[in-house]
C-alpha cells in the first residue's frame, strides 16, 4: 500500500476503526481498478474530506471579518464628502481587503 504512514499513538478507537474501513474500501477499489493512480485515491480522500467537512471556524471568521471591513469601507464612502481623496482611495482600499481575503481563503482551503 502507498500512503503517507500516519502515527495512530492517541488516536481513539473510533478513528483507527474508519481508517482501517478506508483503507479496506481504497484496496478493494485499486483491486477492481488495477490502473488507478496514487494522485487519484489523494484526489478522492480531498473529495471526500470536503464533502463531510463542515465549513471550518477559521473561515467563518475570515468571511464575518471581511463582511465587517467592507461594511466599514462602505459606512466611509457614505459619510465622507463627495470630493475627498478619501472616497476614491476607499474602492481601491475595499478591492485590496477583497482579493487578499479571497486568496487567503483559497489557499487554507485547498490544504486538506
Amino acid at each position: 500500500m502507498s500512503y503517507v504512514p500516519i502515527s495512530t499513538a492517541g488516536s481513539s478507537q473510533r478513528a483507527r476503526e474508519l481508517s482501517r474501513r478506508i483503507t479496506e474500501a481504497v484496496d478493494q477499489f485499486k483491486r477492481e481498478n488495477p490502473d488507478m493512480k496514487g494522485f487519484e485515491i489523494r484526489q478522492a480522500l480531498r473529495i471526500a474530506l470536503r464533502e463531510t467537512s463542515p465549513v471550518p471556524r477559521g473561515v467563518r471568521i475570515g468571511l464575518a471579518a471581511l463582511a465587517l471591513a467592507v461594511g466599514a469601507v462602505m459606512f466611509f464612502m457614505v459619510a465622507s464628502p463627495a470630493d475627498s481623496a478619501t472616497r476614491i482611495m476607499i474602492p481601491a482600499a475595499l478591492i485590496t481587503m477583497i482579493v487578499v481575503a479571497a486568496l487567503l481563503l483559497f489557499v487554507r482551503g485547498n490544504r486538506v
